[in-house]
């Protein structure tokens, strides 16, 4: 386990070349106030989520290129927490990531 003190481990060259690539994005965000990023992700979530409700077929594509822009967001958290959250969280999390997406391309196929 890691602490805060010191990175998490990452195992493929590729995980470690993404959080390295991650880290000025990661400063950018944690500077902001934090209600920043909770009613941004708030807002892809339930406008995702009323949009693709919409009978009218461009908002509901919309609703699901929304959902897939959070979807892609909380995955890249995911794998940048991957080796320091137990294997049950790491479950529950791709199963979040993963319902997003699905609701996501079934707005936008329709």
């Amino acid at each position: 386990m890691s602490t805060a003190d010191t990175p998490p481990e990452y195992t493929s060259p590729l995980a470690r070349a993404i959080a390295a690539r991650s880290m000025p994005l990661l400063v950018r965000i944690t500077a902001l106030p934090r209600w920043v990023f909770v009613v941004g992700l708030t807002a892809l979530l339930v406008g995702g989520l009323l949009l693709g409700s919409q009978a009218s077929r461009g908002l509901q594509a919309l609703g699901g290129v929304l959902l897939l822009i959070l979807a892609t967001f909380i995955g890249w958290l995911l794998l940048l927490s991957w080796p320091v959250v137990a294997p049950k969280g790491r479950l529950l999390r791709l199963l979040v990531v993963l319902a997003v997406a699905g609701v996501g391309i079934s707005q936008i196929v329709g």
